[in-house]
């Protein structure tokens, strides 16, 4: 085999731009250390998936991280907490499942740069405007069970996410 060889890795920066909101994640779920550690885990499978061009893997470390949160919110995270950590969940997963694409149509070493900062940069705004009008919606339903409807939310975003990849 020759060094040519073309390598179906994510060019950079698609490692750090799935690492950052990964880690956001984690520390949105630190209020449950059980949560938090399932958090670190999906957070590593999912760099280690974007860096390896593996999207089981990538897909495996998105769940872990989402169900994480989850459990955080299950065990009494603040519904502010549980919203920001899903929000980061699945745009890390976002994130790396198109530097995972780029990967493995133009190879690590093409300059994406440009491609992978503004996909993640228009998916952050959504990200922010799903989370700012999930917050209006909870302080106008604060009347009813908060926590409750903040699980449900997070789980609506998973639910999101997972539609949006179909």
């Amino acid at each position: 085999m020759s060094d040519d060889a073309f390598d179906v890795g994510a060019p950079e920066p698609g490692v750090p731009i799935t690492a950052i909101p990964a880690t956001i994640a984690i520390l949105a779920t630190a209020v449950a250390i059980p949560a938090a550690v399932l958090a670190l885990l999906g957070a590593g499978l999912m760099i280690v998936g974007v860096r390896r061009g593996n999207r089981r893997l990538h897909t495996m470390g998105a769940a872990a991280s989402f169900a994480g949160v989850l459990f955080a919110t299950a065990l009494g995270a603040a519904p502010a907490l549980a919203l920001l950590g899903g929000a980061c969940a699945v745009l890390a997963w976002d994130a790396g499942e198109h530097a995972i694409g780029l990967g493995q149509q133009v190879g690590r070493d093409a300059d994406a740069r440009r491609a992978v900062l503004v996909h993640t940069g228009a998916s952050s705004l959504a990200a922010i405007g799903i989370v700012l009008l999930t917050t209006v919606v909870y302080l106008l339903a604060r009347t009813g069970q908060p926590s409750t409807a903040a699980g449900v939310l997070v789980a609506a975003v998973g639910l999101f996410a997972l539609l949006l990849h179909r």
